[in-house]
């Protein structure tokens, strides 16, 4: 029994080929992993390929924010790379948003399609009702102790 073929490598080594045609060698290279940085293996060498990030923070909440304010979003806060000033440009957004909202946990992003939407990167998105994330911020654990020591809001109601 063989295992089964991995059909997202594939794809992502030929994204990443046309991306950087100059950079990826002809020799077969493996891509190992794509995340944050696109790391190439070939010949037993490693190699991280980085590119500037693409927007800026401050861009980002200028798009987020007709968005946001139509969601009836409380607050967004950026944690993750961008939050500490290290994003390139393989990087996502990691933002937490905080709503009103009786839906379940899993399906509040789809109130706010239009922040994905008019944010022209991948973006982690996590959404907390506002007694959520008090309590979270409060207890420190896990994602919120990030969030607390890191976080840079993107976005306040006024």
């Amino acid at each position: 029994m063989g295992r089964a073929r991995d059909p997202v490598k594939p794809a992502i080594q030929r994204a990443f080929r046309i991306a950087h045609p100059a950079r990826w060698p002809a020799s077969g290279a493996v891509l190992v992993a794509c995340t944050g940085n696109c790391i190439v293996a070939h010949t037993g060498d490693v190699e991280v390929f980085r590119a500037e990030a693409a927007h800026s923070l401050e861009e980002l909440a200028r798009l987020a924010r007709a968005p946001l304010e139509s969601a009836g979003a409380e607050r967004a806060v950026v944690f993750g790379t961008y939050a500490r000033g290290e994003a390139d440009g393989y990087s996502d957004l990691d933002l937490v948003v905080v709503l009103r909202t009786d839906r379940p946990f899993l399906e509040r992003w789809k109130q706010l399609r239009g922040v994905l939407d008019a944010l022209p990167l991948p973006v982690d998105l996590l959404v907390y009702t506002p007694e959520e994330y008090r309590r979270g911020i409060t207890e420190g654990r896990g994602i919120f102790a990030a969030i607390a020591e890191e976080g840079v809001t993107l976005y306040a109601r006024s």
